[in-house]
């Protein structure tokens, strides 16, 4: 074996399975602190792909899985988005048409979505059908922005994905277009009715001319969102009062249900938070309203091993840290997985730290003050 080369046991973070690989000792021991990150790519070890990172002694020290990207599997879709868009003027979009594909209140829903900007997932095995273009085309008027943000999925690709990373849809609304049927949505049937204006608008004649109207309508709502999210501890009244004020011209929108939907297309922005699409200060800013004045309090009776034996990144040296330290803010918690990031050349979730803290403390590996 040639001496610039050292065997190194590694061990597959999803499947456990492992194997020797060839590791070059120049650049590991150039690196003087931390760790050096080696891509293992599919079939090497097994048929996934990772990093591993092996410190200057040829210890692995962590690894870290590469997730399916949502936001790459939208971009991967754009053809088929694009084709069925070409075929607009070819289908019939009137409300009468449409509702043979999509029930009126799963419209709503899809509708909703799109408002508070939860992200659709589309179950189709063949987009050129009328079903999905008309769907589809129907929402691109309204919302051009989702032409760039929906997932097209078969139902194969679906139930393989949300086996594996569920967690990653939690935010998104499934629609299976093949079976006009709702699949999961992150909210209730409930906070939709009050959009049943729109569909009134999009019910009232010529389809060309009401999709016009109610966009407007759509974009006017988007607007007078962003007008209160400061406004989220007010009182409705002060609300409504704050909107009138600020145009007379569409006094009709500004009832207590719609205050609600305009309000809870805010609050999904920054509790729901769509990681990919999302700045780091808006991921802080979700975290802290979650965890802000809480403090966590290591449980000893814990098992020393217990952090070593998760498959997460995160959640593995989240659970070191606090066994380490005893107790710990959110803020200290953040700022040291930040060091360790930038010592180790290691890439933390912390969008998933609300959820983490909260598993932990339902397993007792902490409590919660």
């Amino acid at each position: 074996m040639s001496t610039n080369i050292k065997k190194v046991n590694i061990i597959c973070p999803t499947c456990s399975k492992s194997k020797k690989i060839a590791a070059p000792v120049d650049i590991i021991k150039k690196k003087e602190t931390g760790a050096t990150s080696v891509y293992i790519p599919s079939g090497m070890v097994c048929e996934h792909e990772f990093y591993a990172y092996i410190d200057k002694n040829f210890a692995v020290r962590d690894y870290l899985v590469l997730e399916f990207s949502l936001q790459d599997e939208a971009k991967k879709a754009n053809k088929i988005k694009n084709d069925a868009l070409t075929k607009a003027d070819s289908v019939n979009l009137d409300m009468k048409n449409v509702l043979k594909f999509i029930s009126e209140k799963d419209l709503r829903s899809l509708i909703y979505a799109c408002y508070i900007e939860s992200h659709l997932v589309l179950i189709e095995n063949d987009p050129s059908q009328e079903r999905f273009v008309v769907i589809f085309n129907l929402l691109a008027k309204l919302f051009p922005d989702i032409i760039e943000t929906t997932n097209i999925f078969t139902p194969e690709r679906y139930l393989e994905f949300s086996e594996n990373q569920k967690e990653r849809l939690q935010n998104h609304t499934v629609f299976n277009v093949i079976y006009n049927l709702s699949v999961y949505k992150p909210f209730g049937d409930s906070d939709a009715e009050p959009l049943e204006t729109i569909m009134k608008l999009l019910m009232k004649g010529s389809i060309k001319l009401q999709a016009i109207y109610t966009k407007n309508y759509i974009d006017y709502l988007r607007k007078f969102s962003d007008d209160i999210k400061d406004m989220e501890n007010e009182k409705i009244d002060k609300v409504i009062k704050f909107l009138k004020k600020s145009d007379e011209q569409h006094q009709e929108m500004f009832t207590s249900a719609m205050i609600g939907v305009m309000r809870r297309r805010n609050e999904f922005k920054i509790t729901h938070l769509s990681v990919e699409d999302s700045s780091e200060e808006d991921i802080m800013k979700m975290i802290h309203k979650k965890l802000e004045g809480k403090l966590f309090l290591y449980n000893e009776k814990t098992h020393i091993r217990q952090a070593e034996n998760l498959p997460d990144v995160t959640e593995k040296h989240t659970l070191r840290l606090l066994r380490k330290n005893g107790n710990m803010s959110i803020d200290k918690i953040i700022s040291e997985l930040q060091n360790i990031a930038r010592d180790r050349l290691l890439t933390f979730e912390l969008h998933k730290l609300p959820e983490i803290l909260e598993g932990f403390t339902k397993k007792g590996f902490i409590e919660t003050l």
